[in-house]
């Protein structure tokens, strides 16, 4: 029981603290360049994507048509990482398009091979699985970031950054405390931060539309 409720514990706190990081992220996008951060999360990945290949190739299912349907979907998602940088905001959106498909077929491809290849690809299967959702976390993110680009959203986000920073922080510090919550007091405060984090997520998106 003990071990359930902490593997709960943990996988949630997992899923906050990427919730927490995609804000901070949007806190830092004044002071980027939109296509320059872009590129660097997408060579991040591509290095991802790389060592799954890698990884599978050392495996004796790597010849399996679970395995090759695998590598084609990667190989695919590498072709659209590969893609030029997107200087306005119409080519990202193109961009981001054929990236969240590519990753949602790559991502379903990765479960079949998973259940084939078994407990020898669960720490390199996890470590892609939370790779792949932090990058689609972050996608909407850099929506934001290409509308900064206009001086009057300069203008609003520098006067905005003051309170959504200090939402940030107390969610920060909400999730700090989040270890010393008991078992029976657990689903109430998982209802406080869950609406927490989207009030603050609102409160991004609210900004620029």
């Amino acid at each position: 029981m003990e071990n359930s409720w902490k593997t709960k514990l943990d996988e949630t706190k997992n899923t906050w603290k990427s919730k927490i990081d995609e804000l901070e992220l949007q806190l830092a996008l004044g002071k980027m360049d939109a296509t320059d951060e872009f590129e660097k999360r997408k060579k991040e990945l591509g290095g991802t994507v790389n060592s799954m290949k890698e990884k599978i190739a050392n495996l004796q299912q790597s010849s399996s048509e679970n395995a090759t349907k695998l590598k084609t979907n990667l190989e695919e998602l590498q072709v659209q990482l590969a893609l030029g940088k997107a200087e306005t905001k119409d080519a990202y959106e193109e961009q981001k398009k054929k990236i969240e498909t590519s990753i949602h077929n790559a991502k379903l491809a990765f479960g079949n091979f998973k259940k084939e290849a078994g407990e020898a690809f669960d720490e390199a299967g996890n470590r892609f699985n939370e790779n792949m959702d932090s990058f689609k976390g972050k996608l909407d993110t850099f929506k934001l970031h290409y509308a900064l680009g206009k001086a009057n959203a300069k203008d609003e986000w520098e006067e905005k950054r003051k309170e959504l920073q200090s939402q940030v922080n107390t969610i920060k510090q909400k999730f700090d405390a989040a270890g010393d919550v008991t078992e029976a007091k657990w689903e109430d405060f998982k209802s406080d931060m869950s609406k927490s984090l989207d009030h603050a997520k609102n409160a991004f998106e609210g900004i620029f539309k």
